[in-house]
């Protein structure tokens, strides 16, 4: 673990799996007793966690596959500059073409990072 990861992990408040005991306890105590203006307050907060959960999660799974998906683009990045010859005269359609397969595998990887 980087020291950045320290820092980060540091800062945290609650952690994800807190989020997710208390979310629990909050809807199963709002399951178990009457449903009045009071215990949709508990039921409300107990869901919100939840969807707080399964956001932090989603976020976090992201920023673990981060180096796989960077090296999988300078992969992918390194074998179509194997593909395309340098040297050759090359059309301006080919050029054109090259660039918007290009911008297409930007667009697509980018969308993969978020």
């Amino acid at each position: 673990m980087t020291s950045a990861e320290t820092l980060s992990d540091d800062r945290n408040v609650i952690s994800r799996s807190t989020i997710l005991i208390l979310s629990g306890v909050l809807l199963t105590a709002s399951a178990l007793s009457e449903f009045d203006p009071a215990e949709f307050c508990v039921f409300s907060s107990g869901a919100i966690g939840l969807i707080a959960f399964l956001t932090f999660e989603m976020i976090a799974e992201r920023e673990a596959n981060r180096p796989a998906l960077q090296t999988a683009q300078f992969s992918v990045e390194q074998r179509l500059s194997r593909h395309v010859p340098a040297l050759a005269v090359v059309s301006q359609d080919a050029i054109r073409e090259q660039h918007e397969l290009l911008e297409w595998l930007e667009r697509e990887t980018r969308d993969l990072h978020r």
